[in-house]
């Protein structure tokens, strides 16, 4: 048997700030909450090695204020901003997803194009690439990875 870890199927798409604002905004009851949170970080110069190499990775995406020395402190500071993506279901609301698999009992489905849904109660008519809703239920968790359950609300009617 290889040692190589098998690559993983699961293609997980990148959202942007603006993205998850967007459905937000579109979907009001979404359970997407968005957090900002400013940090002022103070680091020792024994670091700037690593810090060097980090951060220069990043260098090109980065925007606002680069980092300071001041002349009577031995580190050196910078300001940070960290955007936290909260995705907090309530149980008997509504959430908008696509299917992706149809099963005789359920079918499978992706909520934002990453977190994966099983929707029981599903009418016949219901095949793949189908926007659909659902009430939420519970949400199960194996490991790390968490499926949404829940019962078939409604055809999504386009727009």
């Amino acid at each position: 048997m290889s040692s190589e870890k098998k690559k993983s199927d699961v293609n997980i798409k990148a959202m942007t700030i603006r993205e998850l604002k967007q459905i937000r905004n579109c979907q009001k009851y979404s359970g997407i909450v968005i957090k900002k949170m400013d940090k002022h970080l103070t680091f020792r110069w024994s670091c700037l090695e690593m810090l060097d190499k980090f951060v220069g990775r990043y260098k090109n995406s980065l925007l606002g204020k680069w980092m300071t020395s001041l002349n009577d402190q031995n580190c050196l500071h910078t300001d940070v901003s960290f955007y936290f993506i909260i995705f907090s279901p309530k149980i008997n609301r509504s959430y908008q997803c696509t299917v992706t698999k149809v099963e005789k009992k359920y079918v499978l489905g992706k909520l934002f194009d990453i977190i994966p849904c099983m929707i029981k109660q599903v009418p016949e008519d219901v095949s793949i690439g189908s926007e659909v809703t659902f009430k939420f239920v519970r949400a199960e968790f194996k490991g790390k990875l968490a499926m949404l359950s829940g019962t078939f609300d409604g055809f999504v009617e386009a727009s």
